[in-house]
């Protein structure tokens, strides 16, 4: 393995993240999610603009085989609502960048576990 390599470069922020540092923001996602309920083909939705904490989620979905269900923005509120009633998601991750969007949705997204994306996560050394 290589953890000291550079794995992905956010263009937003120019930050490099390492593959070791991928390895360690996963394993916390992945802690936060299983202390959410989520366990294997649990469904964990995203509802954000394109962020670093997408790709955390996405391999801490694959650390503990959830599925990860990524809302589209850019859909009507109805749409939403359509497909996190169809996916049912055990929790919807969103971005704190369009959370009035978020929030604007009906109760049926509203109502379930949610978190927004940013938040810091605990890092007490285990791998998922």
């Amino acid at each position: 393995m290589t953890p000291d390599r550079i794995a992905i470069r956010d263009n937003t922020t120019s930050t490099e993240y390492t593959f070791g540092e991928m390895n360690r923001r996963a394993n916390r996602v992945a802690y936060v999610l299983l202390e959410h309920g989520v366990t294997k083909g649990s469904r964990v939705a995203t509802y954000s603009k394109n962020r670093i904490e997408i790709v955390d989620l996405f391999l801490a979905c694959g650390k503990i085989d959830a599925v990860l269900v990524p809302l589209n923005i850019r859909l009507a509120p109805p749409e939403i609502e359509f497909l996190v009633k169809k996916t049912n998601p055990k929790v919807i991750a969103y971005d704190q960048q369009i959370k009035t969007r978020f929030h604007s949705l009906g109760k049926g997204v509203t109502g379930r576990t949610v978190t927004s994306l940013g938040e810091p996560a605990r890092d007490d050394g285990r791998d998922a």
